[in-house]
């Protein structure tokens, strides 16, 4: 389980950082470092973006918070499972 949740932050955190560098010159539309939900939808918005306009390496970073934002959730469920299966 650690395993898996430490590939989901680093899968999370290099996009993130990424997302922001992306979107250096933008007042409005730059990710926060605390903006919760808020943050999925603008790295989002500025990774696929960034990919319509021929940026190679924005597609493999949405990609990647995609499968990060997959994976708290399975994480969470694999936890639970855990903890209720092997009692």
């Amino acid at each position: 389980m650690s395993t898996a949740i430490v590939v989901g932050l680093v899968f999370s955190a290099v996009p993130f950082h990424y997302a922001r560098y992306l979107a250096r010159g933008e007042t409005e539309g730059r990710p926060t470092w605390y903006g919760g939900f808020t943050n999925l939808y603008l790295v989002v918005r500025i990774l696929k973006a960034h990919d319509r306009r021929g940026d190679r390496w924005a597609g493999p970073a949405y990609i990647a918070y995609c499968i990060s934002a997959a994976m708290t959730p399975a994480v969470l469920v694999g936890l639970i499972v855990q903890d209720y299966w092997f009692r």
